[in-house]
Formats: C-alpha cells, sequence, structure tokens
C-alpha cells in the first residue's frame, strides 16, 4: 500500500510524493521506492495506482536510474533514437545535444522542472557573453526543445519521472524569414554570366529542374535519360562527422522522374563529353572526382554572384527560384508538387503560398485571352 506525504522545494513550492513497497531482497527485506514530483496529492495516488498494477504484472521498474541529463540524453540519442534518423538528421540531433550538455547536462532526470527547462531555452536565446555562448535562433531552440522532450518521454516510459516537463514549457515562437530568391530574369543572366565557373553544371541543373542541391550532386549518367529528356532522382548526398556519400534514398523516400527542357539536355550532352571521369559517374563531381559538398561549393557560388551583380541568395534557393517562377507563370501546383518532390501538394502550396496570388492573377489574365466575349 502507498503511503502519501507533501513536501516543500525551493523552485516549485510544495509537491507530493508516494512510497510504496516493491518487494523483498535476499534477506526477506522489504525493499522501497519513493517517487516525487508530483503536484497534487490526486496526481500521486493515480500515478501510485498504476505503478502498482504495472508492479503486479511484472512491469514497473522498482529501482530507479539516477542518470544525469546528459547521460540519460547521449544514451537515448546513441541506443535509441539513431537507428530511426537518416545521417543529417543524426548530426543535427548531436548538435542539439551538446547545447544541453553543456547548460543542464549535470542535472538529474528525475529532478528537472518546467522551471529549469524554461530557464535553460531563455539561456540559449540571449547567449552569454562572458562565456563566448552566442545567442541561439528561435528555430534552434526550438529543435533543441523538441529533441530533449523526445527524451524525457522516454524517461517517463522507463518510469524514472511521472510526467515529461518539457510539455508545461512554452518553446520560443519561431516565424521562418521570407525567401531571398531569384526572378526568371536575374538567374538567366547568372547562368549566362557563370558559364566559365567550374559549378555551371550545378547551377544549370538546379535552376533549370528545381532540384534539391543533394540530389544534384548525388546525379550519376545513369540517372540521366537523354531519349526520353528525363533525370531520375533516387538518391541524395547524406554526411557524418567525417564523410560524404550517397544515399540510396531521397527525402521522401521516393524516386521521381524530372523533365529536361531542350536546352539543358543539349547542354548536358556537350558536358558529358568534355567532363573528366570519376569513379562514381557523378554528373556534378569536385576537381578530384569526389562527391560536392556544400561548404565547399558555396564559396564558389558567392564568387559568381558577386560577377554577375545579384543579390546573394542561399544555394538551396535555387530550387525555390527555380519552382516559384513555375508557379507564377500560371504552372498548376500538383505539376510543380510532382517536380518537387513534394509528398503532396499541400506542402508545395504551404512552402510557396507566397507565389500563388500572382500565379491566380496570371490565370485569371490567360482566361481574358482565351475566353473573350463582345459584352
Amino acid at each position: 500500500m502507498a503511503s502519501f506525504q507533501q513536501y516543500d522545494t525551493k523552485k516549485e513550492g510544495k509537491m507530493w510524493l508516494y512510497k510504496l513497497v516493491t518487494g523483498t531482497d535476499a534477506n526477506g527485506k522489504q525493499k522501497h521506492t519513493t517517487r516525487r514530483g508530483f503536484a497534487t496529492k490526486k496526481e500521486a495516488q493515480k500515478h501510485a495506482a498504476a505503478f502498482q498494477t504495472d508492479l503486479a504484472r511484472g512491469l514497473a521498474v522498482a529501482e530507479v536510474r539516477k542518470d544525469t541529463l546528459a547521460e540519460f540524453c547521449t544514451e537515448c540519442l546513441e541506443k535509441t533514437f539513431k537507428h530511426n534518423l537518416k545521417s543529417g538528421t543524426l548530426l543535427r540531433q548531436r548538435g542539439f545535444l551538446k547545447y544541453i550538455v553543456e547548460h543542464i547536462g549535470g542535472m538529474k532526470v528525475q529532478k528537472i522542472t518546467p522551471k529549469d527547462i524554461n530557464n535553460f531555452y531563455n539561456d540559449l536565446l540571449e547567449g552569454d557573453e562572458e562565456k563566448g555562448r552566442a545567442p541561439l535562433g528561435a528555430g534552434t531552440v526550438r529543435g533543441v526543445g523538441m529533441f530533449l522532450s523526445k527524451c524525457m518521454k522516454q524517461a517517463v516510459d522507463f518510469e524514472m519521472r511521472p510526467s515529461n516537463p518539457c510539455d508545461k514549457v512554452k518553446k520560443p515562437s519561431y516565424k521562418p524569414k521570407p525567401r531571398a530568391i531569384w526572378s526568371a530574369e536575374q538567374f538567366l543572366h547568372f547562368l549566362e554570366s557563370s558559364k566559365d565557373s567550374r559549378l555551371h553544371p550545378l547551377y544549370m541543373i538546379a535552376l533549370l529542374t528545381g532540384l534539391r542541391f543533394g540530389e544534384v550532386t548525388s546525379l550519376t549518367w545513369d540517372d540521366v535519360n537523354f531519349d526520353e529528356q528525363t533525370i531520375t532522382v533516387s538518391k541524395t548526398t547524406a554526411r557524418t562527422e567525417n564523410t560524404i556519400f550517397l544515399q540510396e534514398e531521397t527525402k521522401t523516400g521516393k524516386n521521381r522522374a524530372v523533365t529536361m527542357s531542350e536546352t539543358l539536355a543539349r547542354y548536358l550532352k556537350r558536358y558529358k563529353l568534355k567532363q573528366k571521369p570519376n569513379p562514381l559517374g557523378l554528373v556534378v563531381a569536385t576537381e578530384r572526382g569526389k562527391i560536392m559538398h556544400n561548404a565547399s561549393a558555396r564559396n564558389t557560388f558567392v564568387r559568381d554572384v558577386e560577377a554577375a551583380g545579384l543579390p546573394l541568395i542561399v544555394m538551396h534557393a535555387m530550387r525555390h527560384s527555380h519552382l516559384t517562377d513555375l508557379l507564377l507563370s500560371g504552372e498548376a501546383v500538383a505539376v510543380v508538387s510532382q517536380r518537387a518532390g513534394h509528398s503532396s501538394p499541400s506542402i508545395t502550396m504551404g512552402v510557396y503560398a507566397h507565389a500563388l496570388p500572382s500565379s491566380q492573377r496570371t490565370l485569371a489574365d490567360k482566361m481574358e485571352e482565351r475566353y473573350k466575349l463582345n459584352l
């Protein structure tokens, strides 16, 4: 039978705990467990009843682990979560883990409170000049919070905590900034201006097909069908801390065929004839014939943009420039969505909502031209 007791805490005020007998040891001495951190007696009673039921069924963990957050979150990521994560996502979550270890890693899993977590979020947002910690953006802090909440849910599942403290803390609001992109006139000018750049094949494919950077840099010549004028997107590039490699799966897990314009098909035919062969048969490769990394390509891209006299955009925005132009020209959302490799048209509408009002205007103009009436 459980006993209940109220106790004082410095941070949360009065809280409730319960104690109950979980069995006997080898000498016949009773073994007890204590669970703390309940806001009300009713909450403690509810948890105690569920714990006793699980204990009777052999499901409860009587001896509570006393891990620090650093220990437990690291274990969650490296022994559980990583098996269901792509390499890029795993790298990002390892980055989130570093912030947890650095700021609150020494705290015990059982003792961290919603107030502790709220303070943690604020510390990340504000930074610490004396310790050389730059402020983090709201989007990054939300990512850290989502990862921490996932770990705390695991702690609840393991009966290490009665509840997830992250559920009671509001994550920072995050509104993505509007993407800077190029108009069709601008990106066509860029393609003319950068024609002598070693990255020109990458620019041509990205701006004339809307493929993602990793999709372009993972293309092999086997993916290019000149007869059908299509490019098959069946893989992407992925990386670990030390290497970059081809991943035989797209972002959505589905292959797609993207049509090429006559101009792009002719360009790639000529380029293939003069390209230096590389071991993987990559369409776009480094000067040494290896897989191209975003960071190394970025420096060349910046120089090429400056030489063209255009506003600087991120490399991924070449994709957005192409797809936005299709929508502005009145192309159907479903068609653009398929070309983009989105899992559904609703994603396309969400990402490119800024272009839809203009595309409606284009459609109305086409209707005016087609349905002329003398009224």
